[in-house]
């Protein structure tokens, strides 16, 4: 079966924000590391850093927030704006989808394209 598939990313002087960067905030939401979240998705700590660095640097203000190690540990948390980031672009990527299927059936199943 044949199925459009589309990539969303924010993009200034290169892309800072997509479907990687938004996978990685929610790992770190979801482990309290950028270290286990890296791990889990496969990509070098020093990558996931630069990721999150030029996340910080197009919005002008973090959406992680670090604490380094101690008596406690160290870990990372998504700040309120990283956690709105994230839910806004899931909203805005699950309407992107619907409209892009709702095309594609338009010009490609009911129109005189490829079938």
């Amino acid at each position: 079966m044949v199925r459009l598939k589309i990539k969303v990313q924010f993009v200034a002087d290169a892309p800072f924000f997509g479907p990687g960067v938004c996978e990685l905030l929610e790992q770190i939401d979801e482990t309290g590391s950028l270290q286990k979240a890296c791990n889990a998705m496969n990509l070098s700590y020093s990558k996931g850093s630069r990721m999150i660095r030029g996340l910080d640097r197009h919005y002008g203000r973090p959406m992680v927030e670090r604490r380094v190690g101690g008596p406690d540990g160290g870990g990372s948390t998504l700040t309120e704006e990283g956690r709105r980031l994230v839910d806004t672009y899931k909203r805005m990527l699950a309407e992107v989808e619907h409209d892009t299927e709702r095309l594609y059936k338009k010009y490609f199943e009911e129109g005189d394209g490829l079938q």
